[in-house]
């Protein structure tokens, strides 16, 4: 091999590293751009990123019994806990008045149970009741859970 013949050899093997090299390198960028803009990509829903309490936005300031209490126990407790079927359904608990309402609130057992507290069965059955109302009842209570 001449060096002539050495020259181009040498110079062909640098143009063909050079190119290899400048492929290479524009693949590996196009890779992490598609990368990066792929993994990136996705649906942000600011109600997911930043979820409000629902307890926010619950307003106890006008709580009273008459008018939001004894409406959501008819609701939701007065279906087993009535005087009619609390011996067969609602384990002789009745909630259909407040003397027996606030009974049961004296004795721990009313908010245990709505809080679904481990030391009491969780009421009612169908499933437990929303924050919000939960709270209005908690604040009835820690007022005193006055006959109003």
């Amino acid at each position: 091999m001449s060096k002539d013949d050495f020259s181009t050899f040498a110079d062909s093997s640098i143009i063909v590293i050079f190119v290899k090299n400048y492929y290479l390198k524009k693949v590996a960028i196009v890779s992490a751009l598609t990368l990066t803009f792929f993994s990136s990509c996705f649906y942000d829903n600011e109600e997911d990123l930043y979820p409000v309490s629902p307890n926010s936005y619950c307003d106890t300031s006008g709580v009273t019994f008459t008018g939001t209490v004894y409406p959501i126990i008819e609701t939701h407790c007065n279906s087993c806990h009535s005087a009619v079927m609390a011996p067969s359904l609602g384990k002789n608990i009745v909630l259909d008045n407040y003397t027996h309402i606030k009974y049961n609130v004296d004795k721990g057992s009313f908010r245990g149970s709505i809080e679904y507290n481990p030391e009491y069965i969780g009421m009612p059955v169908e499933g437990q009741l929303d924050d919000c109302t939960i709270q209005k009842i908690n604040s009835w209570i820690e007022r005193g859970a006055p006959n109003d």
